[in-house]
């Protein structure tokens, strides 16, 4: 079975008790947050990584709305960016997007975005920190995104 859309009511009894707990509704994001509110980027737990990337493109999708930008999402599309961002004058910005939790611009790009990086003068890349309680965005080009990137996982296909 791969991972599945939906789950039937019985499906979710069996799962439920090897679920994480549940975040209380109402509760703020401040008290969801586990990863470090110094270094930033980390690999917390699934909910709050989902919470951090969504506050990140909301605060991003401000950045650029509130300087006259015409703002569309393409976060389901699996293009190597979040948002296009057409400027007044035309000018468009695709825009990939990462969130970190702390203060530290710490973030990992796919292949994908590090290829567009390389390829797409348009791509740029936009860094929210403190994404969830005071969101900063640092908007940086492809060029300072690829002297910065270092390799940090090789994916290796090992046929038996």
């Amino acid at each position: 079975m791969s991972n599945p859309s939906w789950i039937s009511a019985n499906d979710l009894a069996r799962l439920e008790p090897l679920l994480p707990p549940r975040p209380e509704v109402g509760v703020s994001v401040e008290q969801v947050i586990t990863l470090d509110p110094v270094d930033g980027a980390g690999f917390g737990d699934p909910v709050t990584r989902r919470l951090v990337e969504i506050a990140a493109v909301e605060a991003t999708r401000e950045y650029y709305g509130s300087r006259g930008y015409e703002v569309g999402s393409v976060e389901h599309e699996n293009c190597g960016w979040d948002l296009t961002c057409t400027a007044p004058d035309g000018e468009v910005d695709r825009v990939e997007v990462k969130g970190t939790a702390g203060a530290k611009p710490t973030v990992l790009v796919t292949r994908n975005e590090y290829r567009l990086a390389r390829e797409d003068a348009g791509w740029v890349m936009a860094v929210v920190t403190r994404a969830a309680t005071r969101p900063t965005v640092s908007i940086y080009q492809p060029s300072e995104v690829l002297t910065w990137a270092e390799a940090y996982v090789h994916r290796i296909n090992i046929n038996r």
